[in-house]
């Protein structure tokens, strides 16, 4: 395999090893568990997906200005005027004093198993569009 081909082998499977990852931070935050919040929210607003009701996207608006996407089950807890507080990787929103329990959702359970067997998957072809190239040299 030419060195140039080999170059781009590697930084495809850098781009997919980081765009895989970045799946899991973005799946992992709107649980909440590894995000300080802190403020008033100020509004809960509902952005329907392609199907309305079941991948809808949550985001919170807090006084700050700063805008989270939460899962929708956390979300729906949260009303404007509603107080929130919690450290980074607390997994306990206090919510108006009260304490709301938080854990990990489906999607990010899921993106556990998919991204390692699709980087496996793509490890593999790599390997293997290699050893072709290596034959056919």
């Amino acid at each position: 395999m030419p060195l140039r081909d080999l170059i781009a082998l590697v930084m495809l499977l850098a781009l997919a090893v980081a765009l895989a990852a970045g799946n899991l931070l973005i799946t992992a935050r709107r649980s909440a568990i590894p995000l300080p919040l802190q403020g008033t929210v100020t509004r809960v607003e509902v952005r329907p997906e392609k199907h309305p009701g079941k991948d809808d996207v949550y985001l919170v608006h807090l006084e700050s200005g700063d805008v989270v996407e939460l899962d929708a089950e956390l979300a729906k807890q949260l009303s404007p005027g509603a107080t929130v507080s919690k450290g980074a990787g607390d997994r306990t929103l206090m919510v108006n004093g009260e304490a709301v329990g938080l854990h990990w959702s489906r999607d990010f359970y899921g993106m556990m198993v998919t991204m390692p067997i699709a980087m496996a998957l793509l490890l593999a072809a790599a390997i293997w569009s290699f050893s072709v190239s290596r034959r056919g040299a």
